[in-house]
């Protein structure tokens, strides 16, 4: 056989495996975007689960938050600050899974921002936030929280008239 047809057969089929190699490596990028949306749908399934269904407190803290009621019990309200910082804890861990990207935050907000959102808003908690910093002397308590509660109220803002 020719040696320039052997040289051009050779040719076509490193092109055709070069081909199929990028087919397959396309297909497999595929497949774990497609594996990692279904783990995030689930992974945020669970967290709405144990935020919204499993929790003792937190549909209790959302009402009183939601019909501006006192929060805290030395206050008049029903909760103490073990309650509540309980709560923001969830918002504060939720953050880090967004920061890490395990999370998205447009998944978060569909299903918390609100929650996130109004706790943040509440004079009665963003004040205990603010005096347990100063109490501990500490900066760090709850940022991740006010972080992510300030992005969203941000982001709400687009879609208010």
């Amino acid at each position: 056989m020719d040696p320039d047809v052997l040289a051009t057969i050779n040719t076509v089929a490193q092109v055709g495996l070069f081909l199929a190699t990028v087919g397959l490596l396309y297909v497999a990028y595929w497949q774990v975007n497609k594996i990692r949306e279904q783990s995030n749908a689930d992974f945020i399934a669970r967290l709405n689960r144990e935020f919204f269904y499993e929790s003792a407190t937190n549909p209790s803290i959302i009402k009183a938050i939601e019909e501006r009621r006192p929060i805290l019990q030395k206050n008049g309200g029903e909760f103490s600050e073990y309650d509540i910082h309980a709560y923001l804890r969830y918002f504060e861990m939720i953050e880090r899974f967004i920061a890490r990207g395990i999370i998205s935050i447009d998944l978060v907000d569909e299903m918390f921002g609100s929650n996130i959102a109004r706790a943040w808003e509440n004079d009665e908690v963003r004040e205990n936030v603010l005096q347990m910093r100063a109490r501990r002397k500490d900066k760090r308590y709850f940022e991740h929280f006010e972080k992510l509660a300030k992005e969203i109220i941000e982001s709400e803002k687009q879609y208010r008239a």
